[in-house]
């Protein structure tokens, strides 16, 4: 794999609010709501559509 430096800021930071929550999943999760609820204009919303509830299917290599 070839080394990306996008990639490897995200695991950064990623690791930075894993180790602030002291790597408590609950927190964490309370981490991100709290992210939601200051910043909600951020919020990508998806229309829900019986394709977007469908499990995404494999795609066949040829």
């Amino acid at each position: 794999m070839r080394p990306d430096p996008t990639i490897d800021g995200i695991r950064t930071v990623r690791k930075a609010i894993w180790d602030s929550v002291g790597r408590d999943p609950r927190r964490l999760v309370d981490h991100y709501m709290q992210l939601q609820t200051r910043h909600p204009e951020l919020l990508v919303h998806e229309p829900v559509t019986e394709t977007t509830l469908e499990a995404p299917r494999a795609s066949k290599k040829q």
